[in-house]
Parts: C-alpha cells; structure tokens; sequence
C-alpha cells in the first residue's frame, strides 16, 4: 500500500460513515457498535458497517486504529496536505464535476502568488505539481473563463468570476469552522 492510497482508503472510510449517519437503521446500527463492547464476530454488522475498519476491531484495537484515523485526518487537514496526494491525471465526465475541480485547481494556485497574476512559466509550474495535463487544463481555465491572459499570453490572472467564487468558498470555509459556525 502506497503513502496517498492510506489516505484515500480512511477518506473512503469516512465519507461512508458520513452516508450511515444519513440514514436511521444505519445509524442505530453504528451506535450499537460503538456502545456496546461485544467481540467483532457478533456485532450486527452488515456490508456497509465493514466498511469502516476500527467498527470490526476490538476495543484496544478500535482505540489505536481510531487514534491512526485522527492522525490520517489531522495531516490531511493541514498544509503540506498537498503533499500526500498525488497529481490529477483524469478529470470526471460530468461536466459541473470537472469545471468545480479545475476552479478549485486554478484558486489554489493564485491563493499563494505573490502578486495577482503569474507568467506563463510559473502558471506551468504550479500547475504541474497538481496536475498531469498542464496545456490543457490551461486552455481549459482560458476557455472557460476561470483564468484571463493577456493577448500575447505571457501574464495570467484569476478571472472575476472565479475570484469572486474562492472568495465566497473561503468566507463560508471559514464560517464552518468556527465553533457554531
């Protein structure tokens, strides 16, 4: 198992704990799994419960997977999360999919320029540590209006549209994180 496939299978694991606790038989079924300490053969788990590795475990293995968990969570949550994940080499199908990555893609890149706009060769550059295809999420961001260039294409800055919306997106991040929020 490879260092970002770690961290892919515990985002897995809890984007399906997520979807069981949307649903009232699931979620009765995760609580007696966790409030009870019988041994993991005779949990009443089925397919989805199995999915989360720490619900099968026994009590001290729960504990030490769980505080594995908070600490996959805990680096995904920091900076160098950029890090640990590797490059984008397939964008999805679904258009509104894709664009939102490409946006997201394209916020990242200016959130940490010096200035408000980047020449062709550090667009490049910054783009290749996230993606595959550099030319063509360029053209992609140009052409969908997420990134604006000048004639000759030598400086390239966020468009208004896509300045406004990492603006709103950071203001609501923000907003969520803050206790009550």
């Amino acid at each position: 198992m490879t260092f970002v496939n770690r961290y892919q299978r515990r985002l897995r694991e809890y984007r399906t704990l997520l979807d069981l606790l949307r649903t009232p038989k699931l979620r009765t079924a995760v609580a007696s799994a966790l409030g009870s300490d019988p041994e993991p053969a005779s949990l009443p788990l089925n397919a989805p419960l199995n999915q989360i590795s720490w619900l099968s475990c026994t009590r001290n293995d729960s504990v030490r997977a769980l505080a594995h968990a908070k600490s996959d969570i805990e680096d995904l949550l920091s900076a160098e999360s950029i890090l640990l994940c590797e490059r984008i080499s397939v964008m999805p199908h679904n258009a509104r999919q894709r664009e939102q990555i490409i946006q997201t893609v394209f916020e990242r890149v200016f959130a940490y320029s010096s200035h408000s706009w980047l020449t062709e060769a550090e667009l490049n550059a910054k783009l290749s540590m996230l993606v595959e295809d550099v030319a063509g999420i360029r053209r992609y961001g140009v052409d969908r209006n997420i990134i604006e260039r000048t004639a000759n294409g030598r400086k390239y800055w966020l468009s208004k549209k896509a300045a406004n919306a990492a603006s709103t997106t950071s203001r609501k991040t923000k907003s969520e994180l803050k206790p009550g929020g």
